[in-house]
């Protein structure tokens, strides 16, 4: 169980004293909650807050990777409430729709799918989760929370892939009070799947809710449904997000994630990497080195986390040009540098793509000595 972390993990001593000082930190834990989940959330949050500064990773704005993330697989588990069968009948134009409005979604045609639903006056609700589906897979996220509040007001029952999709558009909308009441709501209705345990797990992560994401995990393991890769990743993906990011979960989640039988991708390690945003420098090299002996390539994606975890600093410029990468290397020291290089290098090799903001700080380095 991942409630059963070990004190060599974090060398840290409870005490009766340790979870109410915990408490004033996050708040009053649930009563209902095992005493060994008490313990891990206690630890869980002395490892977050080993620092009380507030740190966010990489650049202010960081749609594109955010969407090269979706297609390496942090989003599926939309597909997966996608392909969930709804088994209610609808009528022969429904099932059409429905089809429709799926497949347009799959090229990112939004305007088709407004164009099919706008015409829609039924109160088939696979018709409405297909269009909640096609909204969070075109990016549509305020339109989806249009198309739910419709659903609502229409005084339609809810089904796993609705509050599956609802919970997933209101965690891109950052609206985790709506979250926790869908939550709430799916739990009282007997509506909660490993599906949509997934789909809150990847609101965790979004809000940087470690403890949220780690009792998920556990929660899961309560049912008896075992997390897969994605779970696992989405919950390391929250030590990434937290603020400050914590490197100390996020490793001790990815052996647990291993211990579990399940391999650690690309993906995987990219959230690792990411919640090294202010790590010792050989903290960080420890990841690419494991990465290089389990024969796993870099992608741009990991790439450019890395090198942010390395700079250890927001970048505002957007884009970055060479003078403002330049004045960024100037701050840094000459090992973190040649760390740098190295990567470029390493990714040149690996025949790597390499986003712009590594190229250029590539150009930047050349003007520097480093060795």
């Amino acid at each position: 169980k991942i409630a059963k972390i070990a004190v060599q993990t974090f060398v840290i001593k409870l005490d009766a004293a340790s979870p109410g000082a915990c408490r004033e930190q996050v708040g009053a834990l649930p009563e209902s909650m095992p005493s060994r989940m008490n313990k891990f959330l206690v630890l869980v949050v002395l490892a977050t807050s080993w620092c009380g500064t507030k740190y966010s990773c990489g650049f202010s704005r960081q749609t594109p990777l955010s969407l090269e993330r979706q297609k390496d697989g942090l989003g599926a588990h939309a597909q997966a409430a996608a392909d969930a069968s709804n088994r209610v009948k609808l009528s022969r134009k429904e099932s059409i729709l429905v089809t429709r409005i799926a497949d347009a979604s799959r090229v990112g045609d939004w305007q088709e799918v407004e164009t099919l639903f706008g015409k829609y006056t039924g109160f088939g609700v696979p018709v409405y989760n297909a269009a909640l589906t096609a909204a969070f897979r075109c990016g549509k996220f305020p339109e989806g929370a249009k198309i739910y509040e419709r659903f609502c007001s229409n005084g339609m029952q809810k089904t796993k892939p609705t509050f599956t999709m609802a919970i997933k558009l209101h965690a891109k909308l950052r609206r985790p009070d709506v979250v926790r009441q869908l939550w709430d709501e799916a739990n009282v209705s007997g509506m909660v799947d490993d599906v949509l345990v997934g789909a809150r797990i990847d609101a965790a992560a979004l809000e940087g809710d470690i403890p949220g994401a780690v009792s998920l995990l556990d929660f899961m393991y309560e049912k008896q449904w075992n997390p897969d890769q994605l779970k696992w990743t989405s919950a390391i993906n929250a030590c990434k997000n937290a603020q400050p990011p914590s490197y100390k979960v996020a490793s001790y989640l990815l052996e647990k994630m291993v211990d579990a039988g399940l391999e650690a991708d690309i993906v995987a390690y990219g959230s690792v990497v990411g919640a090294h945003f202010k790590a010792p420098l050989h903290k960080i090299q420890a990841i690419r080195a494991r990465m290089a002996e389990e024969g796993i390539a870099m992608n741009k994606v990991f790439v450019e986390t890395y090198l942010m975890s390395v700079l250890s600093i927001v970048v505002e410029e957007n884009p970055l040009s060479v003078r403002g990468a330049a004045r960024i290397a100037q701050g840094l020291s000459k090992d973190r540098l040649r760390e740098v290089a190295s990567l470029i290098e390493e990714a040149r090799r690996q025949g790597s793509a390499l986003t712009r903001v590594v190229r250029t700080m590539e150009k930047a380095l050349l003007d520097f000595d480093i060795h």
